[in-house]
């Protein structure tokens, strides 16, 4: 199940993009910026140099499908500048 988009601004300083979550199923991120590469990784020590690049109005997207594990935390970087990120989460519907 899908869930509200959610918007991001990506700055120098690392942040989190999606704690965990054990029934996340997909997790997409959107760079919205047309100049700025933001980084993407799994820890806190995300850098231009230790991180997944997502460049200018790229799409990164981690899912079961893929052979990803999108439960685990992501964190967010830029090298420089600001990048705005939408970031879109789909959920495992729960048990009645």
């Amino acid at each position: 199940m899908p869930v509200d988009p959610k918007v991001l601004t990506a700055t120098t300083t690392v942040q989190q993009v999606a704690s965990f979550s054990k029934r996340r199923t997909a997790l997409a991120i959107l760079n919205r910026s047309t100049s700025i590469t933001a980084y993407i990784g799994n820890t806190d020590n995300v850098s231009s140099t230790k991180g997944f690049d997502l460049p200018p109005t790229g799409t990164m997207v981690f899912s079961e499908a893929f052979g990803d594990d999108p439960r685990i935390a992501r964190t967010v970087v830029t090298g420089s500048g600001i990048a705005e990120l939408t970031v879109l989460e789909e959920y495992a519907e729960l048990e009645d």
